[in-house]
């Protein structure tokens, strides 16, 4: 095993250096003051390069194992920025692109075959991706005050996330097992915030939320496939869905489609096989809570206009389903509510108000 140590504190108009050994590479480039690389290799085959442009920057880099590659650029405005990479294992790459002031950047790869991506192009933001395993891959690409914390364990996992915001945004997303995909894009808004957590094999989150103070948490588990469909435009919509499935005969499927103020959703599939929940609400203050458990359930809501619609709807048992459309366009005008409750074999509701 090969180990290498290059430790410089770097200031000036503008300083390069190149270490070449045991075919390791390290170059790193500064044109500010006060810039400070931290380097250690051990290994063999593996790179690293760093370019840091503007003043008082930190870069931190371990890299132990072989043909790992390290790719840091940290960018003008006013510096201050701190990136850090750990890679242990065979072929990883990571990559940190800060753009920005006070900018911190952690990406920690122990495995093999592992991707990390981090774009930050603006200022105060933060981003931390920890992967275990092997072929793995996250990207993140955010802009002004953004949070995002990213975990995977097992092989084969994929997560997008793409920030716009002007105050904190907030991504917390965990994935423990096999080929799980996760993309999550907060593009325009403020104090949107996203939990995902997925310890199945194949599981698949797409949350997409436009407006402030929008909240999605997604909780997938189990031995079949989950998918979950979440989209929020608007101010203060909370929308949960947890699928946990212990059969191993069908998938689930979950999709809320959120427009307006106030709305609240709630999906519960904890057992079954082939259930699928859909909900849309356009709406103030509109107000769905399902939960199925069985198989062959099939649940539909829409609830439209700018009133209080609330439904509440329970499955259990096997070809259930359940369909519920409530429809309020006067703010003034009567609240409906619908409350299902099915427990057997075969049965069949539909509701319409209007």
């Amino acid at each position: 095993m090969n180990i290498k140590m290059l430790a410089l504190a770097i200031s000036g108009a503008l300083s390069s250096v190149t270490v070449v050994w045991a075919g390791n590479t390290i170059t790193g480039v500064s044109t500010g003051n006060l810039n400070t690389i931290t380097a250690e290799q051990a290994g063999d085959d593996n790179s690293l390069a760093i370019t840091q442009v503007s003043d008082s920057n930190i870069s931190t880099v371990s890299q132990t194992g072989t043909s790992n590659k390290a790719t840091i650029f940290q960018g003008g405005l006013s510096g201050l920025n701190t990136a850090s990479i750990i890679q242990n294992g065979l072929r990883n790459s990571a990559t940190i692109n800060e753009e920005g002031s006070n900018s911190i950047a952690t990406i920690n790869q122990i495995g093999n075959d592992n991707i990390a991506i981090i774009h930050q192009t603006a200022s105060h933001v933060q981003a931390g991706i920890q992967q275990i395993g092997n072929s793995n891959y996250v990207e993140i690409q955010q802009l002004d005050n953004t949070e995002p914390q990213v975990t995977q364990s097992g092989s084969g996992n994929t997560i997008f996330i793409n920030n716009i915001g002007y105050f904190p945004n907030y991504q917390n997303i965990v994935q423990a097992s096999d080929t799980n995909v996760a993309t999550i894009d907060q593009a325009t808004g403020i104090n949107n915030a996203v939990n995902v957590v997925q310890s199945g094999a194949t599981d698949n989150t797409t949350i997409t939320q436009k407006g402030s103070f929008n909240s999605s948490t997604i909780d997938q588990g189990g031995v079949v496939t989950n998918n979950a469909l979440v989209s929020q435009i608007g101010q203060s919509n909370t929308s949960t869905i947890n699928q946990n499935i212990a059969d191993t005969n069908g998938d689930n499927s979950a999709a809320v489609a959120q427009a307006g103020n106030g709305n609240a959703a709630s999906i519960d599939q904890t057992n079954g096989n082939t259930n699928i929940a859909i909900v849309t609400q356009s709406g103030t203050s509109d107000n769905t809570v399902l939960a199925q458990t069985g198989s062959y359930n099939t649940s539909l809501i829409t609830q439209g206009g700018s009133g209080l619609d609330t439904v509440s709807a329970n499955q259990t048992g096997v070809e259930n389903i359940a369909t519920i459309n409530q429809n309020i366009t006067d703010t003034n005008a009567t609240i409906n509510n619908a409350l299902v409750v099915q427990n057997g074999d075969a049965n069949a509701v539909s509701i319409t108000q209007q």
